[in-house]
């Protein structure tokens, strides 16, 4: 379910990046959302004891 939620908040990020025709600040704040929620995702995903880590 986070995972889907993380998809679409990214997607949505890059689309309103994309149709307010805004310049590479913004792409480069979106890759680094991607990274930080594949981060957490993949943290989450070793053991379920890291959650309190995929917040700090």
């Amino acid at each position: 379910m986070s995972r889907a939620c993380h998809a679409l908040a990214v997607l949505f990020w890059a689309l309103f990046a994309k149709s307010a025709h805004l310049g590479a600040v913004a792409w480069l704040g979106v890759g680094a959302c991607l990274m930080i929620l594949v981060y957490e995702q993949w943290l989450v995903l070793k053991d379920f004891k890291n959650i309190p880590k995929a917040f700090l």
